[in-house]
């Protein structure tokens, strides 16, 4: 899961990154350089509609991933003291398997 966080933040920052590339060709565009072409502009207005709603998304994302993980991290303590208090109760179940 940690993983799949991980790939998805590089997405982002990827996306981010396309859209400070944009807004860079946006800028030149505005200062006399070679105008945003109409892929490069259509581009632009996607991203900037699209980003907060993603990075929204991202948060949501996140906050679920996150309790889940702590919700592994429990359950995997619990199971560790049970048989740590419980050890006869392993020898048995090794037994009978």
């Amino acid at each position: 899961m940690r993983s799949a966080l991980n790939q998805h933040d590089e997405v982002m920052r990827r996306l981010e990154g396309r859209l400070a590339g944009y807004r860079n060709r946006e800028r030149l565009a505005q200062n006399g350089g070679e105008p945003l072409r109409p892929s490069d502009r259509a581009g632009l207005d996607s991203l900037q509609r699209r980003l907060p709603h993603l990075h929204e998304l991202s948060q949501e994302l996140h906050t679920v991933a996150e309790r889940m993980l702590a919700e592994r991290q429990e359950d995997a303590e619990a199971r560790e003291r049970f048989w740590r208090i419980n050890p006869s109760v392993l020898h048995i179940t090794y037994l009978i398997f």
